[in-house]
């Protein structure tokens, strides 16, 4: 009795235990995907993986490289079938440089590297953009290696400065900035740099790197110019810079024309390779101041009068002078300019000698003469006679002194 017991006992438990078991298949998308117990220690299988779920529940882990892991739980009441959609692992980007990430159209930014990208079974194209590099394009799906590591190409872009500062750089004679400029060297270009006071300097890039230059412009020299007599006028071109002493940079040839009053003007070429002082002495003009004793004598050069003692005169070659004032003897003078000042003593004229009386009979005087004579005929003739002689003698000597005096007075 008892062993039957025992026995139907086995039976009803074997019964029982085949009905409460149910057949569960675990699938993947991706299938392949390797099943392990709950803990994660023992391997079961692949996917499909057929299974059996009795009274309790029953747990899994599902692994597949290059996706997350995911577990699965089953029991009495799971379906027949469990399909499982793995989730591709994301893929971690790195650029060098570090770049912005844009997504499909390149306006949508969603981040920047080092970013992880998710996956998905469709593959998608992302944009790294940097500035001074290209546009690069990777694609990110199921075979992407992770991580990802993207190396930009630069853009041969060249950032050149100059010193000193406000620099210009020119291009074919066109101004294209000021200080330091950014350019694209795709082919051969050639930039001039310009600055007043230091000298131009011409460069030619070929392409890039280096991606960044400095270019230092060399000043002009500057040459201070001194002058004999000291404050002597500089002009250029017709221009007046400066008194001197003038300080001038010099970068390429230059003439000025130094100029002071009474002094002749001289002319001077500097180049940058003249000294850092340049001394000009002036020639001083020839002028003659002419001095006549006495003063105020008329000066003549040949027909021409330049004015009344004392007189300057500029002489630059030897020069006859002639002095004229009245009452005195003209005399001339030979100016050769040697001598500042030259001194020249007039003679005051001579005076004229006086002419010889002569007697002049008027038809008054000989009348007189003949009344003289009747009178000495006359009884009283010896009484009267001396007084008569005295009369006539003082009448002759009258009328000659007013002839002389009329004569002087005609010469002068």
């Amino acid at each position: 009795m008892t062993k039957n017991s025992i026995g139907l006992f086995f039976v009803l438990s074997l019964i029982l235990a085949i009905c409460s078991c149910a057949p569960v298949t675990i699938d993947t998308t991706p299938t392949g995907a390797t099943v392990y117990s709950a803990d994660g220690q023992t391997q079961l299988g692949n996917t499909p993986f057929n299974t059996s779920v009795f009274v309790g529940d029953k747990n899994f882990a599902i692994r597949k490289d290059r996706y997350i892991d995911d577990t699965v739980k089953l029991n009495f009441e799971s379906p027949r079938k469990v399909d499982l959609t793995l989730r591709p692992m994301p893929v971690l980007v790195y650029s060098k440089p570090d770049a912005d990430i844009y997504l499909d159209d390149s306006t949508n930014l969603i981040g920047r590297t080092p970013m992880k990208l998710q996956v998905s079974v469709k593959n998608k194209t992302y944009t790294l953009k940097a500035a001074d590099y290209y546009d690069q394009n990777i694609t990110i799906g199921l075979e992407t290696t992770d991580p990802l590591v993207v190396k930009l190409a630069r853009r041969p872009i060249v950032t050149v400065s100059a010193v000193p500062t406000e620099v210009e750089f020119y291009e074919n004679g066109q101004l294209i900035g000021t200080s330091s400029v950014r350019e694209e060297i795709l082919t051969s270009r050639t930039f001039e740099l310009r600055k007043p006071g230091y000298f131009t300097k011409r460069i030619t890039l070929e392409s890039a790197p280096p991606y960044e230059m400095a270019i230092e412009l060399k000043p002009f020299p500057i040459v201070t110019v001194t002058t004999v007599p000291g404050g002597a006028q500089i002009y250029r071109a017709d221009k007046v810079i400066g008194k001197a002493p003038v300080k001038f940079a010099v970068g390429e040839k230059t003439t000025l024309e130094v100029r002071a009053d009474r002094y002749y003007p001289q002319s001077i070429t500097l180049t940058p390779e003249s000294p850092a002082q340049v001394d000009i002495a002036l020639k001083a003009m020839p002028y003659v101041t002419v001095i006549s004793s006495p003063a105020g004598a008329e000066v003549f050069v040949g027909d021409k009068s330049i004015g009344v003692t004392p007189v300057e005169q500029l002489i630059e070659k030897n020069t006859v002078v002639e002095l004229r004032k009245e009452g005195f003897v003209t005399k001339t003078a030979t100016l050769t300019g040697a001598d500042k000042q030259v001194t020249v003593t007039l003679e005051a004229v001579p005076a004229a000698p006086a002419p010889a009386i002569q007697p002049v009979e008027t038809k008054e005087l000989k009348t007189a003469v003949a009344d003289s004579k009747n009178q000495v005929a006359a009884p009283e003739q010896k009484k009267t006679g001396g007084q008569l002689r005295w009369i006539v003698g003082g009448a002759i000597i009258a009328v000659a002194g007013l002839v002389f005096f009329l004569i002087k007075r005609k010469k002068q």
